[in-house]
């Protein structure tokens, strides 16, 4: 399978979708995980928003390594 056919594959079943699962990592080690509303870009860059006085704003903030699951 080439590139670009993988591509539009991932794009396809992505747009599918409106709804995810993001894993993030307090401080003490505690994982955390919250459902979220996304959006995906051409490029497959996943966009989300959230609140500043959110527990997942501050793990992402200290810690960017998270797991995402869509589906």
């Amino acid at each position: 399978m080439d590139d670009d056919l993988t591509k539009r594959m991932i794009l396809e079943f992505l747009r599918k979708h409106t709804l995810a699962v993001i894993a993030t990592c307090h401080r003490n080690g505690t994982p955390e995980a919250a459902t979220i509303d996304f959006s995906v870009r051409d490029n497959l860059e996943i966009v989300f928003d959230t609140f500043k006085d959110t527990r997942k704003f501050d793990n992402f903030a200290e810690r960017p390594g998270v797991a995402f699951v869509v589906g």
